[in-house]
């Protein structure tokens, strides 16, 4: 070979050589960029494709079995077995029947106050529970004096405009509910007696029907206006039961009484008849108002010489009062008014 040639087989020689490490090393080029591709695409597919959709899904279905598995499961429910038992007793403590509500609490609340005095004066008059009836006393004074006084209702006062020279007496005799006695006029329009009026004032009249009422238990005598108390008195009844419970009406009214003694008392003080007022031994005081009733005699309403006595069961069968409110009394009271007694 010359020399010529061997250069060029030299030549030749390191081509293919760079030749075979040229394709070397494309191959390994190529190969390794192909896996790369494979890895990349299998990364954005999973945080779109396989972890958040079929992630969120899995674990809604997932959790919906486990509450079914654990809601049927009864020895974990040891609280369902005590709820029958504890409602019960709040319900009927905490919250009242409709029923247990006094009905003339539910007339006021709903403004019917006329309906409401209807049933205090029908249920005062009725009970034999002194709890009761002195429940109803108060609240009847309440409810009168609203209606008479304080708000003065057209349906139950009406007024009467005072001409000149009248004076409470003379308006009384004029006015025919008053009965010719001025002691209303003074309690519904605030005065005292003697009080002088003016001509042109306007006083409070009531229209409707007053009585008395007594209960011998409770010792006490209400001034009523239509059948429920208007005012309230303390007084002392008859000893060893000598106050009958009836319906009286009222009688003759004495200021200043004598009084006529039973003879067995007059023998043994000594005295005679008729034992005058203010004698020590008088025990009417300051007025007489006379009860009278089929069957009964000698019975009545008066004032008294021992006040002590008040709240008490000591007279000899007639009802005592302290002297000034005997008097008041008396001016609001007049022959034929309505007089109840009960035990």
């Amino acid at each position: 070979m010359s020399r010529h040639d061997r250069r060029r087989a030299r030549r030749w020689s390191a081509a293919a050589t760079a030749a075979v490490v040229g394709i070397a090393a494309w191959l390994l080029f190529f190969r390794g960029a192909g896996a790369a591709p494979g890895n990349v695409a299998k990364e954005p597919s999973t945080p779109v494709k396989s972890e958040v959709k079929p992630e969120i899904k899995p674990e809604v279905k997932a959790s919906a079995p486990k509450k079914k598995a654990e809601t049927p499961a009864p020895p974990k429910a040891v609280p369902v077995s005590t709820r029958p038992e504890t409602p019960p007793a709040p319900r009927a403590d905490v919250s009242p029947k409709p029923s247990q509500e006094p009905p003339y609490k539910i007339l006021l609340d709903s403004g019917k106050h006329h309906e409401a005095r209807r049933y205090l004066a029908e249920t005062f008059a009725s009970t034999d529970n002194d709890v009761l009836r002195a429940e109803l006393a108060a609240k009847g004074i309440e409810l009168n004096r609203r209606l008479l006084v304080t708000q003065s209702d057209p349906r139950d006062i009406e007024f009467a405009t005072i001409a000149p020279g009248e004076n409470p007496t003379s308006v009384a005799r004029r006015v025919k509910t008053l009965h010719g006695e001025p002691g209303l006029l003074f309690l519904l329009n605030g005065m005292k007696p003697g009080t002088v009026i003016r001509a042109g004032a306007k006083l409070r009249v009531a229209r409707g029907t007053w009585s008395l009422f007594v209960d011998k238990s409770l010792f006490k005598l209400w001034l009523c206006y239509e059948g429920a108390p208007f005012k309230e008195y303390a007084v002392c009844v008859g000893a060893d039961e000598k106050t009958p419970a009836t319906a009286w009406t009222l009688g003759d009214k004495n200021p200043k009484p004598t009084w006529t003694a039973p003879p067995e008392w007059l023998d043994k003080e000594k005295l005679h008849n008729p034992i005058p007022y203010g004698h020590p031994r008088n025990p009417l005081g300051e007025y007489w108002l006379a009860l009278d009733a089929p069957g009964f005699q000698g019975f009545g309403i008066h004032g008294t010489n021992d006040p002590a006595t008040i709240g008490s069961k000591a007279s000899n069968g007639c009802i005592r009062m302290l002297n000034e409110d005997v008097v008041e009394l008396a001016g609001c009271a007049w022959k034929g008014m309505a007089v109840t007694t009960v035990e």
